[in-house]
This record gives structure tokens, sequence and C-alpha cells, in this order.
């Protein structure tokens, strides 16, 4: 984790953890927490979702995106 950390701190300027509210079960909100793998840190009632050859993913977003690496923080 303290590796990915770095690499997403060295690929581009931002924060390293991204968090973004989801709505779980019986429509009650929660706060997820992945590595950032994007430019833009997009919260809120609209959020434009990545697609293929999106220009918002960093090189080292990609690798972690293809691997599901981003998806770490949620087991802490």
């Amino acid at each position: 984790l303290v590796l990915v950390a770095l690499l997403v701190r060295l690929d581009s300027k931002g924060p390293v953890l991204f968090r973004q509210t989801r709505t779980g079960k019986d429509g009650h909100p929660f706060q997820i927490y992945k590595f950032r793998t994007m430019r833009v840190l997009d919260d809120g009632a609209v959020v434009h979702q990545a697609t293929r050859g999106d220009a918002r993913v960093t090189r080292v977003g990609a690798l972690l995106r293809r691997t599901s690496i981003d998806e770490l923080p949620q087991l802490l």
C-alpha cells in the first residue's frame, strides 16, 4: 500500500486517496476510499464515470484500475 501511495503521489499532483459517496443498502449513503487514479476529484450528485481512453486517468491510475489495486484502501 505504501508503494502504491508513493507511485500515485509521484505520478500526479493531488491527494493519494480519493473519497466518494456511494449509496448502500436501503439507500443509505456511505464513503468509499480508493487510490486516486484520475486528475480530477468528482463527488456529488452527478459524477462522470471514466470511459476507455479517458484523458483524466493518470498513467499509474490506468495500471491500478486494470489490476483493481485502486480498490485496496477499502480493506482498511
